[in-house]
């Protein structure tokens, strides 16, 4: 599934590698996990980093937690409508 999203042409975003909650992970945790699920995703397709969208697993991330992200380049995604 992976190789045909790429190859359809589209983007990967990050969710973490072990779909971390942020609000029960140290902040050094949390993003030492984010950066090694960007790791994999690089190793796994033909995206560069440029490409850094992630959406924090349940929508729960600190406020460090994001800016330390949005420093590395990382743009966050969140829910804009709730589904039932």
């Amino acid at each position: 599934m992976f190789n045909a999203i790429i190859s359809d042409g589209h983007t990967i975003g990050n969710h973490t590698q072990n779909h971390f909650n942020g609000w029960k992970n140290d902040t050094s945790v949390y993003i030492d996990n984010v950066l090694t699920c960007e790791k994999s995703i690089l190793k796994h397709s033909n995206q560069n980093s440029d490409s850094k969208l992630f959406r924090p697993p349940y929508g729960k991330i600190k406020k460090s937690q994001a800016r330390i992200l949005i420093e590395k380049g990382f743009k966050i995604i969140m829910w804009t409508v709730l589904s039932r």
